[in-house]
């Protein structure tokens, strides 16, 4: 993968995920048609080994765009947060890529997915909205809050990129076209009314651990 990452960065081509082909059937489960595609492009610039890609995984991805468009984020802001993402997971991978398994590697890009929304929206989804509908039945809140901690220190507390790798990413990804959620609501999902604005620096922000 990571590979294909640079020789689609040479030729200006957005690459494909290959372990995406794989599970062509889960675009049903997506949004939009476009977020399975969109996804595995953000797995495949972030350098996911193939064998960290799952069809548990890729499931728990399309559901978190779902979410954030539910929420009503634009389809450019949410293509602003995955791009963060796929720069900071590259830095995760490379620290301790080698001790994730699968269902790591997919909560751990979803994290740093919230990590990135916080960061470069001024209304959040909060955080208590992301582990009730996508964490909770894998950690507490508390150990949520540790792993944001340990994300945060990995990116040495510095969520800017550098403009030329943000702006490089956003050209790969932006072949994937974006509309406004038009589709029935998602039984099991938020509307737009239980992702509440909260300032980027708020009591949730995930630069300060909550005690549950």
């Amino acid at each position: 993968v990571a590979a294909e990452r640079c020789c689609a960065a040479e030729s200006g081509r957005a690459p494909r995920h290959p372990s995406f082909a794989a599970f062509g059937h889960l675009h049903a489960a997506a949004h939009l048609p476009t977020d399975f595609g969109l996804l595995s492009r953000v797995c495949a610039l972030a350098g996911i080994p193939a064998a960290l890609v799952t069809e548990a995984g890729i499931r728990q991805m399309l559901r978190t765009v779902k979410m954030l468009r539910l929420c009503d984020y634009s389809g450019g802001d949410i293509r602003v947060s995955l791009a963060h993402s796929v720069l900071y997971m590259r830095i995760t991978l490379r620290i301790c890529g080698s001790e994730m398994d699968a269902q790591e590697a997919s909560n751990t890009l979803i994290l740093l997915v919230f990590i990135a929304h916080s960061y470069t929206q001024d209304e959040t989804c909060p955080l208590r909205v992301w582990h009730h509908h996508l964490f909770k039945g894998y950690c507490t809140v508390r150990n949520l809050d540790s792993a944001l901690v340990k994300l945060l220190q990995f990116q040495r507390w510095v969520l800017r990129v550098p403009q030329h790798d943000l702006d490089h990413t956003l050209q790969l990804l932006k072949d994937t076209e974006f509309v406004l959620p038009g589709g029935p609501r998602i039984s099991g999902l938020p509307g737009p009314d239980a992702c509440l604005s909260v300032s980027r620096m708020s009591a949730r922000s995930p630069l300060t651990p909550r005690e549950d």
